[in-house]
């Protein structure tokens, strides 16, 4: 009994600022229902509902993503890629990667423009699988391939 007592008395200042919370108020907050409409809503088109079509509403935006990615790219990657952090590397080489297929595709206006991004989607993957093997002289050679195809599309494009 006198344990069990002394174990309350302990856990007794935890509980000593429970007044001062004070609950939220739930009066404007939104219905997880509410949310789950709006994704359900048919009369909207589905690319819309799933978020597809905010990059594809403003070139000018999109033009600015790919200037931004071709900028992060060497400043992410390459310094990985020198200090051989493999794992790293290949996680910036596919943050920077990751939309910039898309965007490309949003500004191509050619079938030859989007031969050249297939181009340069096979070279970031052997770029990627250089790193993967952790082969640094592939690597560097790869890198080296990838930012000089990435400047000719993105040139052609921008």
């Amino acid at each position: 009994m006198g344990i069990a007592l002394s174990a309350g008395l302990a856990v007794a200042p935890a509980f000593a600022d429970v007044e001062s919370i004070t609950p939220m108020d739930a009066r404007n907050a939104k219905s997880a229902l509410a949310t789950r409409d709006q994704a359900l809503d048919f009369d909207e088109d589905i690319r819309a509902r799933r978020g597809e079509t905010q990059f594809r509403e403003s070139l000018d935006a999109t033009k600015k993503r790919v200037a931004d990615s071709k900028k992060n790219f060497a400043a992410a990657v390459k310094p990985n890629l020198d200090k051989s952090y493999w794992t790293q590397g290949r996680e910036a080489l596919r943050l920077q990667m990751g939309y910039l297929r898309y965007d490309l595709n949003t500004l191509a206006k050619s079938k030859a423009d989007r031969k050249r991004i297939k181009e340069l989607t096979t070279q970031i993957e052997k770029l990627d699988y250089a790193m993967r093997v952790k082969n640094l002289d592939s690597a560097k050679a790869e890198y080296d391939n990838t930012i000089a195809l990435l400047d000719s599309v993105s040139s052609g494009l921008l």
